[in-house]
């Protein structure tokens, strides 16, 4: 039996103090036998599923460094103490006194906009009771409705006694932690009321903010959020205002009380518990909301209050403009919701049904956005049995957005809900309100005369809507979203293949909707865990956000530049030349948000955070940068990108082994770890397995084999060896099978990592090419055929729709190794290259017609050593380029590659060089202009 229990313990992966813990709280547990009651009905509608709870695993290890931490916990007062309990679980009992812990106070918003949240709110709670991080975790409430004013919010007691002052909630000793959950929206939170209670208690002991509403939301709150850095390693329970932190933006500590800002994920808490606890060292990020001077007066005006009182039916925004205001900001996810919700009268359980059935894919945090949206209001006051109704003419228009099966379903779905349960569980209401606007009669009426007349015509029109001068109401409005963008530029396909990172892919999301700012997000990491496909994965996924994408190669300004030129072409900047660069151009363009507002640049494999300073777009739209230098997460918000989790490389591999070879778990979970958990290697590992059927063991053996021979020098520091192992087994098989292949891959290997036209490769410019590649080259079917076998061995990535092909990086290095391509055959594969190159470029580079194909060898130009050619027609190339440069408008890029190229060339080549010559005459030229 015991080894039986340790057996099940180590398969949930639990460490020795875990189950110390979990023993130690079983044995202090009053265990209440009796059946557990069924699930509460309320509203003839069964209460929802909590999603969006984290496990209690993962909050338990996020809590872990202040339950080791050296903090005592206070004794319980006024507040309600919890312990293990709640629906499904145990029930409430007194938590036993525990000195060594840390005590708990749960501030819980009231305020009628956390209506959605109560039943999460109540669930953590008592999940927090029940990890024995605290020794005791007191609940109380704050209501954040109050209007604008020097009163502080109304406090109460988790037991329900209201009127309490705000230093009761904190002990003499100090030795708590205060969390407020909320989101933040309330009056109070405007009024500056809620700042000046934080700032209180920020001062005596750590005080955070759990914020309910999704990081994309919020940007809808009443804070003005700061990216921060804190400091490490402080003494446990160390007040807000003692906290060392820096504003990540420029790295100085502002005044004021820094109060954390958690989203609702166990890594936010694993943060915050590091910092207060004093466990960890150097700098967590995180968000703070910066109580100042300016947050702390004794009362802070409503906006527009000076202007005196306001004309509710002059100033009220019609239901045309409220529905438009709210397709323009909100998610896919909550416009479809609200579509289905104006054919359901809207009670919160009944709203979460509708979800339920009509809306699985979404989430807590879409109902409240919906709820958030300014289209409904509240017409009950009683929290457990909220109650809403559209504002007038917002239900009509949002109708008019479902077809008649969507809509009769919806009503279907409600109708059967509440008639299959007993009268009695139907909500109540006086006499007089069963006809209301809001209730189930009035709006089955509206649904079924939407349905049976005639849909009025959507066009694509989304600007303002007029009311209708036959009806007085105003007509329906186009079904917007999924939308292409106008604009799409150069982004790479999207990846059949791509699995997991869905956390990231939120945070993402979240990071660029939070208040607009106009820093980059920055995707960070070491090459091959999957920064640019993260990035392609995210501009396919919410395409629809944006009237405008575009891709820009970054390892270069100079190619950054070129594509900025593109898109005011694209946007039709071109001017005078005394107009600006046209890349310029285009950053204004952005930064105006002429022609569109909406916009997503994304930045692939930056540089140097300094060598893009000027280039870097502002404005509205989203930046985001993909790296592998770790400086831009000191400039910017960022996310360290790394290796995928055992379970997603599980799911990766067998999503890509199939039938016969598919790997069970276990065996997949060894390849992974060989590979090192990194995406790259894993679909190389995969490819290898699909192409020859090699059992696991043999696989691993060669693995080990080919380890020696990879401890070379010239290979980057940081990466598993067996990273380079995965890799060079491939080549290996293919140089025995298919040499041809190996030399098409050396040869690609001497281009930039960038995609490389395979026109540019096969369109006729074999002839004369030394070694093997003038027949493999001049061969059509040779060329395909190792062309795909590089493919299948995961060796290249072939773009169908961009006719391109890509070497990654890493491949790149150990195909170019001293031990794998010696110095002569790497001359003679460089050569071929720049004569490829030259081949591929027009003659006339003020042509507009061939400018793409000098785009194209932009990126190649300085990484494949061009300018160092002895040959003359390789050197034309680079006049070529710089005339392109010049004719297009970039004469920053023009003159840097003019420059570079006397550089090289000055004490080479005479001075009746033609090179020499055309470069010497392009810098006099542009010296004169000046």
């Amino acid at each position: 039996m015991i080894e039986r229990l340790f057996g099940e313990l180590g398969a949930l992966g639990l460490t020795g103090r875990e189950v110390a813990d979990a023993l130690w709280l079983a044995a202090h547990m009053r265990v209440d036998h009796r059946p557990a009651p069924a699930p509460a009905v309320r509203y003839g509608v069964y209460e929802p599923d909590l999603a969006t709870m984290p496990r209690p695993a993962d909050l338990a290890r996020a809590l872990r460094p202040l339950r080791d931490g050296r903090a005592t916990a206070a004794t319980p007062r006024d507040g309600e103490v919890l312990a293990p309990g709640g629906r499904g679980l145990l029930p409430p009992v007194d938590a036993p006194r525990r000195d060594h812990r840390t005590e708990l106070v749960l501030v819980v918003d009231t305020g009628e906009s956390m209506d959605v949240w109560r039943p999460v709110a109540r669930a953590l709670r008592t999940m927090l009771g029940q990890l024995g991080a605290f020794g005791a975790v007191r609940v109380w409430t704050v209501d954040s409705d109050q209007r604008a004013g020097g009163d502080p919010p109304v406090l109460g007691t988790g037991a329900g006694a209201r009127g309490r002052r705000p230093g009761e909630v904190v002990t003499p000793s100090g030795r708590q932690l205060v969390l407020v959950l909320s989101d933040c929206v309330g009056a109070a939170w405007r009024s500056g009321a809620m700042a000046r209670l934080l700032a209180r208690w920020g001062r005596s002991q750590p005080t955070a903010i759990v914020q309910m509403l999704p990081q994309r939301l919020w940007r809808r709150t009443a804070l003005r959020l700061t990216r921060v850095r804190w400091r490490c390693g402080s003494p446990p329970g160390t007040p807000n205002d003692r906290l060392v932190w820096q504003d990540r933006a420029d790295a100085r500590q502002p005044g004021g009380v820094p109060v954390p800002v958690l989203e609702f994920q166990p890594r936010w808490f694993g943060s915050w518990a590091t910092v207060v606890s004093g466990e960890g060292t150097g700098w967590a990020h995180g968000v703070a909301y910066v109580i100042g001077s300016d947050d702390l007066a004794e009362a802070r005006e409503e906006p527009g209050a000076e202007d005196g009182p306001a004309d509710p039916a002059r100033d009220a925004p019609s239901a045309s403009e409220r529905v438009l205001a709210f397709l323009a900001s909100a998610s896919p996810e909550a416009l479809s919701l609200a579509g289905y919700l104006a054919a359901a009268p809207l009670s919160l359980p009944t709203m979460r049904l509708v979800q339920r059935e009509m809306a699985p894919h979404t989430q807590t945090g879409h109902l409240a956005e919906f709820l958030l949206s300014g289209l409904i209001l509240r017409v009950s006051d009683t929290p457990d049995r909220a109650e809403y109704d559209f504002r007038p003419g917002v239900r009509d228009i949002l109708l008019a957005r479902l077809t008649r099966t969507e809509a009769m379903r919806v009503l279907g779905v409600v109708s059967d809900a509440l008639s299959s349960q007993r009268p009695g569980l139907a909500p109540a209401r006086p006499t007089g309100e069963e006809a209301g606007p809001g209730s189930r009669a009035r709006v089955s009426q509206t649904v079924l005369r939407s349905v049976v007349r005639p849909l009025p015509v959507r066009t694509p029109d989304t600007a303002r809507v007029a009311e209708s001068p036959s009806t007085g109401r105003p007509p329906p409005l186009p079904h917007r979203p999924p939308r292409s963008p106008a604009v799409w530029g150069a982004v790479p396909g999207r990846n059949p293949d791509f699995t997991g990172r869905r956390s990231t892919l939120e945070e993402l999301r979240g990071a660029l909707h939070v208040g607009g700012s106009p820093l980059p997000f920055t995707l960070f990491g070491m090459g091959g865990v999957g920064k640019t496909q993260l990035a392609i994965e995210y501009a396919h996924r919410h395409a629809h956000d944006y009237d405008l994408v575009w891709w820009v190669p970054a390892q270069q300004p100079a190619t950054v530049r070129a594509s900025l030129t593109e898109l005011a072409h694209r946007l039709g900047l071109a001017g005078p030349d005394d107009a600006g660069e046209p890349w310029s151009r285009a950053l204004a363009a952005l930064r105006r948000g002429e022609p569109h507002a909406r916009w997503l640049l994304v930045f692939d494999n930056a540089g140097q955070p300094g060598e893009l300073g000027e280039l870097m777009p502002q404005g509205s739209g989203h930046l985001i940068v993909t790296s592998r230098n770790p400086v831009w997460a000191l400039q910017s918000g960022a996310v360290d990108v790394g290796t995928l989790t055992v379970e997603e490389s599980v799911t990766l591999l067998h999503r890509l082994l199939r039938g016969r070879r598919r790997l069970s778990d276990a065996d997949a979970e060894r390849m992974a770890e060989a590979a090192g958990w990194l995406p790259i290697a894993l679909v190389q590992a995969a490819r290898w397995r699909a192409m020859t059927g090699m059992p696991i063991e043999e696989h691993l053996r060669r693995f080990d084999d080919l380890l020696p021979s990879m401890l070379s020098d010239d290979l980057p520091a940081g990466y598993p060896v067996r990273l380079y192992a995965t890799w060079q087994m491939a080549i290996d098989r293919l140089r025995e099978e298919d040499p041809s292949a190996v030399a098409l891959l050396e040869l690609c290997s001497m281009f930039a990592p960038e995609p490389i036209p395979l026109a540019l490769l096969s369109g006729g410019g074999a002839r004369g090419l030394p070694g093997p590649y003038a027949p493999l080259l001049g061969d059509a079917a040779a060329f395909n055929v190792a062309l795909r076998r590089l493919g299948r061995f995961a060796l290249v990535r072939i773009d169908t729709d961009r006719e391109t092909v890509e070497v990654h990086r890493l491949i790149q290095t150990i195909v170019r190794r001293k031990e794998a391509l010696p110095e002569l055959r790497r001359v003679n594969v460089g050569h071929a290259a720049h004569l490829l190159l030259h081949r591929y470029a027009p003659e006339d580079p003020a042509d507009p017609a061939g400018w793409g194909r000098f785009k194209d060898i932009q990126p190649h130009l300085l990484p494949s050593e061009v300018y160092d050619c002895h040959l003359p027609e390789v050197r034309h190339l680079v006049v070529l380029q710089m005339r392109y440069l010049a004719a297009g408008g970039d004469r920053r890029s023009a003159r840097e590659l003019a420059e570079l190229a006397r550089q090289r060339w000055t004490g080479l080549y005479g001075d009746d060089d033609p090179g020499q010559r055309a470069v010497r005459e392009y810098l006099a030229m542009r010296e004169g202009a000046r």
